[in-house]
């Protein structure tokens, strides 16, 4: 068999990335050994579940809004809120 991709791992991103290419139109192919981290998740995303004193985030999206106007340097910063909006709707 030939592949556009061969993905090594079949955890969450492994079969993210494996989804994006396919619906690409690529080729895919995707090699996992044994367990992998989606053996032992809960089936939940998480976004942003406690805030850094410890208090629990209600509204996910004003919380990351509020964290990374006090943090630039926070990865959902330098991702920003459209590609998170953009990823969770790509998950649903």
């Amino acid at each position: 068999m030939k592949f556009d991709t061969i993905i090594i791992g079949g955890g969450l991103a492994g079969l993210t990335c494996g989804l994006r290419l396919s619906r690409a139109g690529k080729k895919t192919a995707i090699l996992s050994g044994g367990l992998n981290s989606l053996s032992f998740a809960s089936g939940s995303i998480d976004l942003l579940g406690f805030l850094p004193d410890g208090g629990i985030v209600d509204e996910p999206f004003a919380a990351i809004q509020e964290l990374i106007a006090e943090r630039k340097d926070h990865p959902y910063a330098k991702a920003g809120m459209k590609t998170l909006r953009n990823a969770l709707d790509f998950f649903a």
